[in-house]
């Protein structure tokens, strides 16, 4: 998103080191505003900053720097309207599962991957899925410093035990059951 956000002030991001950039410039300016619409306001009355390329060349960074981490708490700042944001997809999966459970859920939710990195995005969910927490004070999201690759950690240590073998899953497989393979074999 950064790299079209950027292409539409016509900055061009074609080779894999301008992508490396541009990925560098998301992950070293871009934030998550406690409060969307007084950050945008608060812009228009100072100056943004800028990201200087290994060429010396400098870009000047505005909106773009929290308005993408913003998207996904509000899809529709990415042309996605009809998407859910991160605070509804979090009750939804917990709300998905039993009700003895939820309190529990409520109060541990953890943030993993790249974007769970922007400044803002641990305070940010937490006070949104606290607005439609039905126990009173006690959503917690906890994010911890190996949560970047705290995905690709859990899975590969669930791929190397023997119990999950029988789980697996390959194509053809799936070609010949469908979708409702995944309950036959996983549940």
């Amino acid at each position: 998103m950064m790299m079209k956000s950027l292409a539409d002030r016509d900055y061009r991001f074609v080779t894999a080191a301008s992508k490396l950039d541009a990925q560098t410039m998301k992950e070293t300016h871009c934030y998550v505003p406690d409060d969307y619409e007084k950050e945008l306001e608060s812009l228009k009355a100072k100056e943004g900053q800028t990201y200087e390329l290994p060429d010396g060349k400098k870009i000047p960074l505005g909106p773009e720097r929290f308005t993408i981490p913003e998207s996904l708490f509000n899809p529709g700042l990415a042309g996605r309207p009809n998407d859910q944001g991160l605070p509804r997809m979090v009750q939804d999966a917990i709300f998905r599962c039993e009700v003895d459970t939820r309190r529990q859920l409520y109060k541990n939710i953890i943030l993993v991957g790249g974007s769970s990195l922007f400044h803002g995005m641990q305070a940010k969910l937490k006070k949104e899925v606290a607005k439609t927490c039905p126990f009173a004070g006690e959503a917690n999201v906890n994010a911890p410093p190996t949560r970047l690759l705290s995905a690709w950690t859990g899975g590969s240590i669930l791929a190397a035990l023997s119990t999950f073998e029988t789980m697996w899953l390959d194509k053809k497989d799936y070609e010949e059951e469908g979708p409702h393979i995944l309950h036959k074999k996983c549940f």
